[in-house]
């Protein structure tokens, strides 16, 4: 994909940046990954409209802030076998956005809600014995979502995550919808 290494380079800049305000005892967060299934419009995606999905998810916060800056990258991706062709679907969101984590004392478990902006590169080949074709797009959107994070130690955490997200993508001259049902499970070190 010739988006790869804009997203890598994402990645890599998010990280760097977080690992100053890690140590800084003014701010708390949240730095994991997720691991889940992705729905696509169907009459869109047809049978590649169920992905597998993982994520970086990075949640920062001033003490004093009553939501966190969130940062999350998801990429799915999904292969159907027909015969002798093969078709692929790439998809990889930038959501960023605000999270609100509801915190009580002596209790393991917090859920949250969020919401923002989501950025969607997508990309469909068609693999044949004799031939290969790719297409890919970029859009832009909105996301929401919910979760939960249950503290197993005093700094990591798993949970489940659930969100949705809306974007449309040109590929092949189609207008698609890129967005769509988010379900993973989580897991994170929290400071």
């Amino acid at each position: 994909m010739k988006f790869y290494n804009l997203k890598i380079a994402t990645l890599t800049t998010a990280l760097l940046l977080a690992l100053p305000i890690a140590q800084s005892d003014d701010w708390t967060g949240n730095i994991g990954g997720s691991i889940g299934r992705k729905t696509l419009d169907n009459s869109d995606w047809e049978s590649l409209d169920k992905q597998s999905e993982a994520g970086f998810m990075l949640a920062i916060k001033k003490q004093s802030w009553p939501v966190s800056i969130t940062y999350d990258l998801l990429g799915s991706y999904e292969e159907n076998l027909d015969g002798t062709s093969k078709d692929e679907a790439y998809t990889i969101e930038n959501h960023l956005g605000i999270r609100k984590t509801f915190e009580w004392e002596e209790s393991r478990f917090r859920p949250y809600i969020g919401g923002g902006i989501t950025l969607v590169s997508a990309e469909i080949k068609n693999i044949t014995a004799t031939s290969s074709v790719k297409d890919d797009g970029h859009g832009r959107g909105y996301w929401v979502g919910a979760g939960l994070l249950v503290g197993v130690t005093e700094n990591i955490d798993v949970g489940f995550d659930a969100r949705y997200s809306d974007a449309e993508v040109t590929v092949f001259n189609e207008d698609l919808e890129a967005g769509g049902m988010h379900y993973a499970a989580t897991a994170s070190y929290r400071w």
